[in-house]
């Protein structure tokens, strides 16, 4: 990644990632599947879901190293 790709990637708190965990739950996704019109798209939804909050998390952890925190 250039530093230009990286100057384009915004700030993320870890309080977005902490809040996001808490929100999308494994009851509250599982509903999701149980709601959704058929497994695929059930699937789809928690593995979509998982995947954006972990590269957010990901991001918190460069900034941090970035940052020097880590």
């Amino acid at each position: 990644m250039t530093v230009n790709d990286e100057m384009r990637i915004p700030y993320v708190s870890k309080e977005i990632c902490k809040y996001l965990r808490e929100t999308y739950n494994l009851p509250m996704v599982l509903s999701q599947v149980i709601n959704a019109k058929n497994a695929d798209i059930g699937m789809g939804r928690v593995v979509g879901i998982n995947e954006v909050i972990e590269r957010l998390e990901a991001i918190t952890v460069q900034q941090e190293e970035n940052d020097g925190i880590n």
